[in-house]
């Protein structure tokens, strides 16, 4: 795997001749093609098998006028395909609490309006991890003092690579970052390993693994890919974004908070069935 190629979507599409693929940037999405499911739960291995282009009205090349809408996918009651999405639930101990990064969605988002999330989106990045950071950093911005906490773990991207996610989000310069190291720890979830299939791209082969939490939105026809990620700060750092903020763990796992603050599919379903994976993850 070539570390330089790090949007799987826009290597597809460059692929496929589109010369600007980032004029349909957020548009088009990666579909995974018959996962094992066993109780809601993804246990094996799965391959990617095609792309989806959010609606109607993304159009500009051949090759991209002729993809099935996310509608038109989701409507096909014999599909056994899922769109692929990977969520960053994001723990920040600030002395002896921790607390969780979270946004709740604008009222013209064309999913979930309004509702309460953790960092996340449709899958575009090479691994679950990488795509993880990605959306964090595209979505929040940390500061402290003069200094803007951009989180890093190593081996997944590049720091170049994580500047320019950062500098393109905030229009920020480079000598205004500092690295803040983060840990990825692996979860009671099963491992979850892509395999590229040949019809797409020859270049993918079996490769790296990720740890995570992987949640099955049958009704939609979604992986829901939760990757931990846990970072430790000195004192409360100032929150940027657009409707970003930190809630303390304990108050986010208080019965009645779910009611008062409707949340997508991956937050209620972690705050409702893995409250003690979530207390765990953050005494570890």
């Amino acid at each position: 795997m070539d570390k330089m190629i790090d949007n799987l979507v826009n290597y597809f599409l460059l692929s496929n001749g589109i010369t600007d693929p980032m004029k349909f940037y957020g548009k088009i999405f990666l579909v995974s093609h018959e996962p094992k499911v066993e109780n809601e739960r993804l246990t094996e291995i799965y391959k990617i098998s095609r792309l989806v282009r959010l609606d109607l009205s993304v159009i500009g090349h051949p090759f991209v006028d002729k993809l099935e809408t996310v509608t038109e996918m989701r409507l096909r009651l014999k599909s056994n395909e899922f769109l692929l999405s990977v969520q960053a639930l994001v723990l920040i101990k600030i002395k002896d609490e921790s607390f969780v990064a979270l946004l709740q969605r604008g009222a013209n988002t064309p999913f979930d309006p309004l509702l309460w999330t953790i960092p996340g989106g449709r899958m575009a990045s090479y691994g679950f991890s990488n795509g993880a950071i990605i959306k964090f950093l595209e979505k929040f911005r940390l500061g402290m003092g003069d200094k803007n906490l951009i989180p890093y773990y190593p081996g997944l991207l590049e720091k170049e690579n994580l500047l320019k996610v950062h500098q393109k989000s905030w229009g920020k310069n480079s000598d205004f970052h500092e690295f803040v190291k983060v840990s990825l720890p692996p979860l009671d979830g099963k491992k979850v390993q892509i395999i590229w299939e040949e019809t797409l791209s020859k270049l993918y082969a079996p490769s790296r693994a990720d740890h995570g939490l992987p949640l099955i939105d049958g009704p939609n026809h979604t992986v829901e890919m939760v990757i931990p990620i846990k970072m430790e700060l000195p004192e409360m750092p100032q929150v940027f974004g657009e409707n970003a903020t930190l809630v303390p763990l304990t108050t986010l796992l208080e019965p009645g908070w779910l009611e008062k603050h409707p949340a997508t599919f991956a937050l209620h379903t972690l705050v409702r069935q893995h409250s003690e994976l979530l207390k765990q993850l953050a005494a570890g």
